[in-house]
């Protein structure tokens, strides 16, 4: 038996034809808050099995929030295959069952975001097929097992496409073939869930290129990990089930499937392209890891970057304080020294101004020479001066005493 993912993107409008985007921070509330309803939308199906079973509904296997307008639901096709005397026999069934909204309520509803003003749609599953637009089936829309009337539809839109993946199934495959081989008779399966693999690898890719576009990276409320992280995660889960549904499908002669002797042409044909098909994705889901590690480092270096230069800017600040106060505080203690009672400056006379400038300016000066040039640096070069100095004078009169010697000889 082998499991295929399923996943179904799906989006929330505003019906007012307004919509205000959720901040980093209440993106992450609504992402934890959907955690917790995803778990009690589990509780609420296992207590409902038995009797309480409502026949057709829809089930979900996981639930993402990739924005604050998109988010993808996670669904399972299963398929066990036996050998008969005559064949094979295959039984297939889905998680998709009615549309959404009348199923269990889960993250994917309105109440979730927080207001009645939002309609949730999902999309349509596009699969490429050669002629595909030339052909025109008519369906008719599903009726409910129990009463026979049509299932009930709420506002929004949440169809999904593997709910009609049955009324085209097998139409462009050879009965003959499908008869002799399991696998080319199910491969229209796999190759929807491959479809829906990439529409999922097509959204986070346009997320991680929003999160890395240079407008992002520049605003410094903008910029976070989180949405690049949760992605990442995504694409883990998806890259260990990738492996596993190429794994079976080239590992599949070894007797997990039955297989015809005299394999069709046409068999091998879809065999080899659901190999490419997969190892495609396979290859895009890690290069987009790949891309989440790279967005992360320079989220990180950016940010480090900006906090340098923000220190940078309060240091220069408090360069041209220091400098002010190289000035001031002169000031200030020339202000108190004579501000001070002392008998040598008589309590009942009073000091001119002049005398005050006259004290204050030579001090406010050499605060200022301490200011502009390094006097520690220029008090240890001084001693050094004065030893070149000396040196230089002794060498000299070292000359001129050789020179008078060399004469008289």
């Amino acid at each position: 038996m082998i499991r295929l993912r399923i996943t179904t993107i799906g989006s929330r409008i505003a019906r007012g034809g307004w919509d205000k985007p959720l901040s980093q921070k209440e993106l992450d509330a609504l992402r934890k808050e959907s955690k917790a309803t995803l778990s009690k939308y589990f509780d609420s199906l296992s207590k409902s099995l038995g009797s309480n079973t409502v026949l057709g509904e829809s089930h979900v296997r996981d639930f993402s929030l990739h924005s604050s307008d998109h988010f993808s639901i996670e669904q399972d096709i299963s398929i066990c295959i036996s050998k008969a005397p005559n064949g094979w026999i295959a039984i297939v069934w889905s998680d998709v069952g009615h549309d959404l909204d009348s199923s269990t309520q889960g993250p994917w509803s309105t109440e979730p975001f927080r207001t009645k003003s939002w309609q949730t749609d999902t999309f349509p599953t596009i699969q490429h097929r050669p002629g595909i637009a030339l052909r025109r089936y008519r369906v008719h829309r599903p009726r409910a097992p129990t009463t026979g009337s049509p299932i009930p539809r709420s506002n929004n839109n949440t169809q999904q496409s593997a709910s009609l993946l049955h009324l085209d199934f097998g139409r462009k495959l050879k009965p003959d073939i499908m008869a002799q081989d399991p696998f080319y008779a199910l491969h229209d399966i796999f190759r929807f869930s491959a479809f829906t693999t990439a529409q999922l690898l097509n959204l986070i890719q346009s997320k991680i290129q929003l999160e890395l576009d240079h407008s992002a990276l520049i605003d410094l409320e903008r910029q976070t990990v989180s949405n690049v992280v949760y992605n990442r995660r995504i694409l883990e889960r998806h890259v260990s089930y990738l492996k596993e549904v190429l794994m079976f499908v080239e590992t599949r002669v070894d007797g997990y499937w039955p297989i015809h002797p005299d394999p069709d042409k046409l068999a091998l044909v879809a065999i080899n392209r659901l190999i490419i098909d997969f190892k495609y994705l396979l290859a895009k889901a890690e290069d987009l890891i790949k891309e989440c590690d790279t967005g992360v480092d320079i989220i990180a270096h950016n940010a480090m970057t900006q906090e340098a230069q923000s220190a940078l800017k309060q240091t220069q600040g408090v360069v041209k304080l220091t400098k002010l106060a190289f000035v001031f505080v002169p000031l200030s203690f020339t202000s108190s020294f004579f501000g001070m009672n002392m008998r040598e400056f008589g309590t009942s006379t009073s000091i001119e101004l002049t005398t005050w400038l006259a004290t204050s300016v030579p001090i406010v000066l050499i605060s200022v020479l301490f200011m502009m040039f390094n006097i520690s640096q220029m008090a240890k070069s001084v001693p050094k001066f004065f030893t070149k100095q000396k040196f230089k004078f002794g060498r000299v009169a070292n000359d001129r005493a050789k020179q008078e010697l060399d004469a008289d000889a």
